[in-house]
């Protein structure tokens, strides 16, 4: 123990010939009444008590505009990321959050405002500030968040013990490690999420005046670099921010990146946070709480100087294992019912991407006024090796099938059944009360596919 943490070890289950865990972190900051951002395209400050109008409009595109593009850019590129939210943005555009959630990205709280600063913040005003938090993105998002990045990643000497109080999983306020590690506080444990800087826009762009290229530049030097460090095992953040890169201009250079990283053998996406947010989904989230729960409560008293491998069953019984992610998986496999144990198993014991894809739909109105929808889908799963080689898996997966109203990005849902697929063609045939406008498989993107876009399609009237 150093400081209060475990020190980070290479966590079991991290894919074998993939040693660098690249994660997509989306900042929607937003600023409290009679505040505005410190620093702006301007770059010169106005005077004390002045407001800032420029600097309130420049980063009110993050909410109004920047997030939805960046959103399109990610469902096109197959590609789940962390949006760490202000709790004032959540309170105004609640509408956006629950997209964000719904679409199958992880929720995580930044604070209350980007200028309320957690050093500068008495005990009881940083508990209420994370608990104001807590109440608007459970409120907005439909689920509490799990994470917790403070405004300017700079914590108080009382924000993991808070955090910890308030029920969170992990704390990204960490600079001091390439790897997770747990936490250890008076109210409980919290992982350290190591956040690295080198990828993002606020400081490339922003503070020190780049062009977008510069963003994409710096990224390939360190992927394309990590053979020459041995390809040691970390974590690496790409980050934008919905006001600067949710631009068209930082949009391009976050589009080319997410591409780059994609094209490297040895990268590997966190979607841990996907994982979970649909096995919560299907097998409920007070499941998943009670899996964690019990894991915890089993393993509150490990620690480093009792470590034992947990795949080693020489050790004595009175000696206690120390966790790892095969625990983990046997506290999920626990609450999980059987025929969605298969989630847990592709999720964190192998590499799996679908391929799922609408290939057609038609309506015809019946003698009654409803509405009878024909819809042809495509369902295919392959597993990936550590070398990226991917074998074809059969197919016995429940996947959401649903039916629309309404205009793209406005649908409204008609039907929505989750159907057991045991073939790569099926045609399902569904009855709606009204006039249907669009049709497909797995609308939300719960599961890891390739291509996106093609899950949804056109309802072509007869």
């Amino acid at each position: 123990m150093t400081g209060g943490t475990v020190m980070a070890t290479v966590p079991a289950g991290w894919p074998a010939g993939r040693p660098l865990a690249v994660s997509i972190s989306v900042m929607l900051e937003g600023w409290a009444e009679g505040s505005a951002p410190g620093i702006g395209p301007m770059g010169n400050p106005l005077k004390p008590g002045v407001a800032d109008l420029q600097a309130l409009s420049w980063a009110e595109y993050g909410p109004k505009v920047g997030a939805q593009r960046l959103l399109d850019l990610l469902d096109r590129a197959g590609v789940r990321a962390v949006f760490y939210t202000s709790g004032v943005v959540a309170e105004r555009y609640p509408d956006l959050l629950a997209a964000i959630a719904s679409r199958g990205h992880a929720v995580a709280a930044h604070g209350w405002s980007q200028g309320t600063l957690p050093p500068y913040l008495t005990e009881d005003a940083e508990r209420d500030d994370i608990t104001r938090c807590v109440d608007v993105l459970t409120r907005t998002a439909g689920h509490a968040p799990r994470g917790w990045l403070s405004p300017r990643c700079t914590p108080s000497t009382a924000t993991s013990r808070l955090l910890a109080r308030a029920g969170f999983r992990w704390h990204a306020d960490m600079f001091d490690s390439d790897l997770p590690y747990r936490m250890e506080t008076a109210e409980g444990a919290l992982i350290g999420m190591p956040f690295t800087m080198e990828v993002n826009d606020m400081p490339l762009y922003v503070r020190y005046g780049n062009e977008p290229e510069a963003f994409t530049r710096t990224l390939a030097r360190i992927v394309e670099g990590w053979p020459a460090l041995g390809r040691p095992f970390a974590c690496l953040d790409i980050t934008v921010h919905a006001h600067v890169f949710g631009r068209p201009y930082g949009a391009i250079a976050f589009l080319e990146s997410l591409a780059l990283v994609q094209r490297e053998p040895y990268v590997w996406y966190e979607k841990g946070g996907q994982i979970m947010y649909t096995l919560a989904d299907y097998i409920g989230e007070d499941k998943i709480d009670l899996a964690l729960h019990n894991f915890l409560m089993q393993y509150r008293y490990a620690n480093s100087n009792n470590q034992v491998d947990a795949a080693d069953n020489s050790h004595n019984a009175a000696d206690q294992p120390y966790p790892d992610t095969r625990m983990l998986v046997d506290a999920l496999m626990a609450q999980t019912p059987e025929e969605y144990r298969y989630l847990v198993d592709d999720g964190f014991n192998r590499i799996v991407l679908y391929d799922n894809k609408a290939l057609s739909a038609t309506s015809q109105k019946t003698p009654d006024g409803k509405y009878k929808v024909t819809l042809n889908v495509q369902a295919r799963k392959v597993q990936a090796d550590g070398n990226g080689v991917e074998s074809p898996m059969p197919m016995a997966d429940y996947i959401d099938i649903g039916v629309f109203a309404g205009s793209r990005d406005e649908e409204k849902p008609l039907y929505m059944k989750r159907e057991k697929l045991t073939q790569e063609h099926q045609t399902f045939t569904i009855t709606v009360d009204r006039q249907p406008t669009r049709a497909g498989i797995d609308p939300y993107n719960k599961l890891i596919d390739r291509i996106v876009d093609d899950n949804v399609i056109d309802v072509v009237k007869q």
